[in-house]
């Protein structure tokens, strides 16, 4: 009695707050994005062209999560909380200018040099495949790049708690592609199709934040007195941020690469099995994470406090995510060929068994953003980032190791889902050793 009626307080805040906006459109686009993979799988028969337009996705999508999804808002929001109408305006309006500018140039080069990406990040697949991805990838860059624009509207009406437009952006984003893609079936279209549908949705995730920027006060204009305070320390914060991501997006590059090198089928597995393994960290986990964080930073230094909410926080994650999981991994079996209709054959078998394995791990991985956010509030990034390097090193050293020198062939995918599930427990379990030396000390 006494745990629901501590739990209960923060649940209805969160419900009141306008983040449960959120929450829906979390579930909503995570139920188009498993359309959106249904439809690909129907348009595109061949199992190793699924995998090579997963592998496409691959390439522009860790740049934007390297330098703008993990980056912006956490830059932004803090620099503006503390200034007035006016200077949050004119800092917004020169944020939305530099990220206009610099990741403009960023993705100008990587268009360039798409050829030579390629062979990074598709080297499982022989030159004459990477030429047929190509065109893909560079359309790809297209979409990231209206990504990441909106993404600086995005943080801006957050800033203001306006989170309806927030929460329709991504939805808008994913029914997009979902629209022009179920237009197409039935029809032989080439991969670059799949390119025009990403631009199509980022177009509209793009419109959806501008046009809730422009009804709530924002401007376009450049200002030249824009508070130098508020950009002070920002280089710093900024490759502490990228550092700290591009342990996670190096991690999931490298199983991408191993399965590249794996059955046809196996990319395909890899994406939709860890994706849909860890659907609960974007429907749950990340919502409390960024729910709770403005209290454990308001507790900055009372560690007493701090541990009170986070320890209310832990048991609920844990209340609703074991249960869930084990049910999830009893009836894979019949959720996944329910899900996804258009897997089958052996790529179905892999996906069913990596979902299985990745979704045991979930309640661990769930456990994750929220344990850091406590030494995120208190201004230790170095923790969070070295547990990073050494669960998700661990994780693919492991996963290496398993799908190409101890499982044979058939079953070889499974070792990139035993890696992840292992970095998902290492890294929990690290966290609450350094929690335990951190509210000892």
């Amino acid at each position: 009695m006494e745990f629901w009626r501590s739990i209960t307080p923060p649940l209805l805040r969160l419900w009141q707050s306008g983040g449960v906006w959120l929450l829906v459109s979390a579930g909503v686009s995570k139920v188009l994005g498993i359309v959106r993979d249904n439809l690909l799988l129907s348009l595109y028969h061949d199992p190793h062209t699924v995998d090579a337009i997963f592998t496409a996705f691959r390439v522009p999508d860790f740049f934007f999560a390297l330098l703008i999804s993990g980056t912006v808002a956490s830059l932004l929001l803090p620099r503006v909380s503390a200034l007035g109408e006016a200077e949050q305006r004119q800092c917004t309006q020169s944020f939305l200018w530099g990220v206009i500018l610099l990741f403009g140039v960023v993705v100008g080069v990587a268009i360039v040099l798409a050829p030579w990406l390629l062979r990074v990040f598709a080297s499982g697949f022989t030159p004459a495949e990477q030429l047929q991805i190509l065109p893909l990838v560079r359309l790809l860059f297209g979409s990231v790049y209206l990504l990441a624009v909106s993404s600086v509207f995005s943080a801006s009406l957050q800033q203001q708690h306006h989170y309806g437009w927030i929460s329709l952006s991504p939805v808008l984003y994913t029914g997009g592609i979902c629209l022009l893609l179920s237009r197409a079936l039935g029809t032989d279209v080439p991969l670059a199709y799949t390119g025009v549908a990403a631009i199509t949705g980022a177009g509209l995730h793009l419109l959806a934040t501008v046009l809730g920027y422009r009804l709530h006060g924002g401007g376009f204009g450049w200002s030249w007195r824009t508070p130098l305070s508020a950009f002070m320390g920002f280089w710093k914060d900024f490759s502490q941020r990228v550092a700290n991501g591009s342990v996670f997006q190096v991690n999931y590059t490298v199983d991408i690469l191993i399965a590249q090198h794996l059955v046809a089928g196996a990319v395909t597995a890899t994406s939709i099995g860890i994706n849909t393994g860890h659907v609960l960290l974007s429907l749950l986990a990340y919502p409390v994470a960024q729910y709770v964080f403005p209290h454990l930073t308001r507790a900055q230094g009372n560690f007493t406090r701090q541990w009170s909410v986070l320890r209310r926080t832990l048991q609920l994650l844990l209340l609703l995510t074991v249960p869930v999981c084990l049910v999830a991994a009893v009836l894979s079996p019949w959720l996944i060929p329910a899900v996804f209709r258009s897997l089958t054959g052996p790529t179905l078998t892999a996906t069913v068994q990596i979902f299985t394995i990745v979704v045991l791990s979930l309640p661990f991985a769930c456990c994750i953003p929220v344990l850091s956010r406590l030494f995120l509030a208190n201004n230790d990034a170095r923790t969070p980032l070295r547990i990073s390097i050494i669960a998700l090193g661990t994780g693919s050293l492991l996963s290496l190791l398993l799908s190409f020198f101890v499982l044979p062939e058939p079953s070889a995918v499974l070792g990139i889902a035993m890696g992840t599930a292992v970095a998902n427990a290492l890294s929990a379990l690290l966290y609450a050793w350094h929690l335990r030396r951190y509210l000892l000390a």
